[in-house]
């Protein structure tokens, strides 16, 4: 794993090098926009309508709207500027508290914080208290360019660090509270009784994402039936998640043909060559990037062929992109 933070855990005087890692990732397919007569990826433009042009990244500012259509623009520079906080590089921590006393609106995301010397006397210090007592640590730390609130507990084997919302952020729920009803005791040991009648250990494992393992059936299914389309410019590379994703499909598709002996299945070409007509002389060139044993050799002495529609052509170990546009 590559941290993507480095800096020290502030324990009063005491520093602990740390470097911080993601700990949680988004298994969830991501889809590309396309146009649907040829496939093509569509890009968004930047394009200012009053000077009727696209603008490049270097000419675009952040405005702040104060009044309708009326706005206060700041650039890059001048936003960074603002950030005066002296913490960069620095977990500090303000106080500890029972993990008991969090409320779970105020959590946002999770990070792993491990240690980044070879002495890790305070990191393991500071981990096995927090578990033995209960206790959590209250803290800032800056990512990016702000400032955040963050909570540190034992997790792992390591520390996790869960950022956390400030107090102006979370909505003011109190319209929605019920009204005071009478309860009867009655429904009310039925109710305690049920609630502990259902207890047991939580086990993520046990728990998968039912979307995510269809979606993913269907994608393969398609792209066994050649149901994929191709056009415009190659994207780029994605992350990581994206090569671990792809090359599990890849390495799926591909143990099955060779359950099938690598034969032809019905509806898909594999092959690299295209067998040349009964009494026909020189064999056509291959075609870049596909097999093309179902079209024939362009009419003697004509120009080159014009590329036949790309939908329903099965090309061998393709996967969609989950990279996110």
């Amino acid at each position: 794993m590559r941290a993507f933070w480095t800096g020290d855990v502030e324990l009063g005087i005491i520093p602990i090098p740390v470097k911080m890692y993601t700990a949680t990732k988004d298994l969830t397919p991501q889809f590309h926009q396309l146009h649907d007569v040829c496939g093509t990826r569509i890009t968004l433009a930047r394009r200012c309508s009053k000077c009727e042009r696209d603008l490049a990244w270097e000419e675009i500012v952040k405005g702040h709207e104060v009044a309708p259509g009326e706005f206060v623009a700041f650039t890059k520079e001048e936003l960074a500027g603002l950030s005066d906080f002296d913490g960069k590089g620095v977990i500090k921590i303000l106080h500890t508290m029972k993990l008991s006393d969090v409320d779970p609106r105020y959590l946002d995301a999770v990070y792993y914080l491990a240690p980044s010397s070879k002495r890790v006397q305070m990191y393991n210090l500071l981990r096995d208290e927090m578990g033995k007592t209960g206790l959590v640590a209250i803290g800032t730390v800056a990512l990016r360019t702000r400032p955040k609130l963050c909570m540190l507990t034992p997790a792992a084997n390591l520390i996790a660090l869960t950022t956390m919302h400030y107090a102006a952020e979370i909505v003011d729920a109190s319209e929605l509270v019920p009204p005071v009803v009478p309860l009867r005791p009655q429904d009310q040991s039925q109710a305690r009784a049920l609630l502990e009648s259902m207890v047991e250990e939580f086990h993520p494992e046990n728990h998968t994402d039912e979307y995510v393992k269809k979606l993913m059936v269907a994608v393969q299914e398609k792209v066994e039936s050649g149901e994929t389309v191709e056009g415009g410019e190659k994207s780029g590379g994605g992350g990581g998640d994206v090569v671990d994703l792809g090359e599990l499909l890849k390495r799926s598709l591909d143990a099955q043909a060779r359950a099938k002996g690598k034969t032809k299945t019905k509806g898909a070409a594999r092959s690299n060559e295209a067998a040349p007509p009964s009494g026909a002389g020189e064999v056509a060139p291959k075609t870049k990037g596909a097999a093309r044993s179902s079209e024939a050799a362009p009419p003697s002495g004509a120009g080159e062929a014009a590329p036949k529609p790309k939908k329903g052509k099965e090309r061998e170990g393709h996967t969609p992109s989950r990279r996110a546009s």
